[in-house]
């Protein structure tokens, strides 16, 4: 993984989707650099409380591969 300006990001988008963020451009998420950019805090907010409701008792308890 490395850091990359915009432009370069969506030029790689565009020649070689497969090296873009593989796991969510399956699922669909075919954002460009500048969506990403814009977007950013928002995903991290969900990643956030993906995260911490992951980790609640409740659902670990509820879990089948736990």
């Amino acid at each position: 993984m490395e850091n990359v300006d915009v432009a370069e990001y969506n030029k790689a988008l565009r020649e070689n989707p497969e090296i873009c963020r593989p796991f969510v451009s399956e699922i669909g998420d075919m954002r460009s650099g500048e969506e990403l950019l814009s977007d950013c805090n928002r995903d991290c907010l969900f990643n956030e409380c993906f995260e911490s409701w992951t980790k609640s008792e409740e659902v670990a308890s509820a879990c089948p591969l736990r």
